[in-house]
């Protein structure tokens, strides 16, 4: 079976394709995870801030 350069041709572009699709693929993932991470964190300051008014929101109804 004989060697053809239309073959070497083919799986080299083959492979330059699988390389790209991957390295796609790789910042996708970085940057949804960067999104996600910065909402997380995002909510949980607004879930402070809400957490500690209704505290102080109960403290100065028990005062009164």
């Amino acid at each position: 079976m004989p060697f053809r350069i239309e073959d070497f041709t083919n799986f080299i572009i083959l492979v330059i394709f699988a390389v790209i699709v991957v390295i796609v693929a790789i910042v996708i993932v970085t940057v949804r995870r960067r999104v996600m991470r910065e909402n997380f964190f995002r909510e949980l300051d607004n879930a402070r801030e809400r957490a500690k008014s209704f505290v102080e929101a109960l403290l100065v109804t028990e005062k009164a």
